[in-house]
């Protein structure tokens, strides 16, 4: 995890709310390791969000590209 504060590209951790303890707490502590890293939480999904919420999940990726390559 230590590494984690060396990442210097936008990032995005997904996790549902359904998710293990595990999951969820290892998300979190990855998206505050990484310097201005997104997280985003689908309600009612688990482990795999790109299957159980297909729409929301490429909704997110979608607005997290476009936030992306709008920086200027």
């Amino acid at each position: 995890m230590d590494r984690l504060a060396a990442i210097d590209v936008p990032t995005l951790v997904l996790d549902g709310e359904l998710d293990s303890s595990d999951i969820s707490s290892n998300a979190q502590a990855i998206a505050q390791a990484v310097p201005d890293a997104r997280r985003q939480r689908f309600a009612s999904a688990a482990h795999m969000v790109n299957l159980e919420s297909t729409a929301l999940f490429n909704l997110a990726v979608k607005s997290f590209l476009v936030s992306t390559t709008d920086r200027s």
